[in-house]
């Protein structure tokens, strides 16, 4: 079929795109309610992304690109988180742990405190929920985890770690209480009093008590923190760089939680970083 004589390749871009992606945007960001809700960091994102019949074409090219960005930065979130599932594991207890849902929680530094030409210091700590199974076949035993419970970790997670910051240092310590779902979790503290705070709260999150004997301290590297090495060191190829970070030490925040389910994508608990979509709890 021949295109009409008036048809004008602009018009049909910015129409096509109004017809499918705000329909996208609307459900990219479904907690906020109003297309128009300036109220918060989201409800601004929404407006700024929704394609409207007036804009411009570089208005709506800008809009598309937005949106796009959202779109990539939350995938690049949960793909890192992902990439990270089982680092916490002792290979003794992966095939017992791997059917377990996974929730993570997420730290990193604020921009401000984020040197020029660096890149944000991050921290995750992670644990399983034992009592429930990803996915099981029909007539096996076990539960399978619900939106329900889901929930109500998520508001627990609100209720201890709502704008909680600590500082990642450059001791491991681990928590490794099978039974409770810690499949030898770590995290990177300053001192054990800190990590007996940070793990404290994880415990409640979990409501599993916490055993301030059972966490330990892993193997004293050879070298200390360091943040900003100066020393040249000899690479591949025999290119001369800057010594890598090791084990760098920052305030850090918390942002996110999401929990592994079995399904294609984490389902996000809460966030605190306006950047993924549609938390259980906000």
């Amino acid at each position: 079929m021949p295109l009409p004589s008036n048809f004008s390749p602009t018009e049909q871009f910015q129409d096509t795109l109004r017809r499918v992606m705000n329909p996208r945007v609307r459900a990219h960001f479904k907690d906020v309610n109003l297309d128009d809700d300036l109220s918060s960091d989201r409800g601004q994102l929404k407006r700024a992304a929704f394609h409207a019949e007036k804009d411009t074409l570089v208005l709506t090219v800008g809009k598309l690109i937005l949106y796009l960005t959202l779109k990539l930065e939350q995938l690049f979130i949960l793909i890192g988180a992902k990439e990270g599932l089982e680092q916490e594991l002792i290979p003794q207890y992966h095939l017992r742990a791997v059917n377990h849902p996974k929730i993570l929680l997420f730290f990193s530094q604020d921009d401000g405190a984020v040197p020029v030409k660096k890149i944000a210091i991050t921290a995750q700590i992670s644990f399983r929920l034992t009592r429930y199974l990803n996915y099981k076949k029909p007539g096996e035993l076990g539960d399978v985890i619900d939106e329900a419970e889901l929930r109500a970790i998520a508001i627990r997670i609100r209720s201890e770690f709502r704008n909680y910051v600590w500082t990642k240092g450059d001791e491991l310590y681990i928590y490794d209480v099978p039974l409770d779902g810690f499949f030898g979790s770590k995290c990177f503290s300053r001192n054990k009093a800190q990590a007996e705070e940070v793990f404290g709260k994880v415990c409640r999150v979990a409501d599993k008590r916490f055993d301030k004997k059972v966490l330990k301290l892993g193997l004293t590297p050879n070298k200390r923190s360091n943040n900003n090495p100066t020393e040249t060191v000899i690479a591949y190829n025999n290119q001369t760089q800057k010594e890598p970070v090791y084990r760098p030490t920052a305030r850090v925040r918390f942002r996110h939680a999401v929990c592994f389910a079995g399904r294609n994508q984490p389902i996000v608990l809460v966030d605190d970083s306006g950047l993924l979509a549609n938390p259980l709890v906000r």
